[in-house]
């Protein structure tokens, strides 16, 4: 079976390269990454969200499932009342 030269995992957001047998990140992809990223505006997005809609229709995805380039919550029920338009 072949080995692989990279993985990518977390949707895209961590790269691992092998390098003599050991898994190390792609500083590189994640400087890419980095390029217009704003992390704390994705997330002021999402506490926008959660003030305009309640914490019964969406919640931020637990802290381990995150990372500084994945900002993640879940929106929960049908309920469409109470969409709001962040800008």
């Amino acid at each position: 079976m072949a080995y692989p030269d990279a993985l990518i995992s977390a949707v895209g957001t961590k790269v691992y390269r092998s390098q003599r047998g050991q898994w190390r990140e792609d500083t590189n992809w994640s400087a890419t990454l980095d390029e217009a990223w704003d992390v704390d505006v994705v997330r002021d997005a999402g506490y926008q969200a959660l003030a305009a809609v309640g914490k019964d229709s969406l919640h931020f995805r637990p802290k381990e499932e995150l990372n500084e380039h994945k900002v993640i919550w879940d929106v929960c029920g049908g309920n469409s009342e109470g969409r709001a338009s962040l800008g």
